[in-house]
């Protein structure tokens, strides 16, 4: 079995309303995301609703529906689409499972704005 990947003390790159973003430490390329710890224990821990915390995915919902519309992507045009970010797999880190992504950057390597930065730039 692999170690983690360790990203507790590392600043995330983003923080989102369910996940915090961090680049990978191995890998320029690729971007970790991660359920955000305030989050698991608030929506699924002692005091979320019984139902939540008896959700088949719990806490992974979010990897479900992500991967699941990159999957759809992939059907309906058999091929990857340029907008999409691609969708690497899943790895261990110390702060839990870990989605991991391609980073998506811009004609000069910079990281693609989050969405919440597009829109508030009046670019979306």
């Amino acid at each position: 079995m692999n170690e983690p990947i360790l990203l507790t003390g590392i600043e995330p790159l983003a923080k989102g309303h369910s996940r915090l973003v961090f680049q990978h430490p191995h890998h320029a390329d690729r971007l970790v995301k991660v359920i955000r710890p305030d989050v698991i224990e608030s929506r699924f821990g002692r005091g979320a609703p019984w139902y939540k915390r008896l959700r088949r995915f719990g806490r992974y919902l979010s990897y479900v529906r992500e991967t699941q519309e990159y999957l759809a992507a992939w059907a309906a045009h058999g091929r990857e689409l340029p907008f999409v970010q691609k969708v690497i797999g899943f790895e261990t880190t110390d702060l839990g499972l870990g989605l991991v992504m391609e980073a998506a950057r811009d004609r000069d390597g910079n990281l693609a704005p989050t969405l919440h930065r597009l829109v508030t730039s009046g670019r979306f």
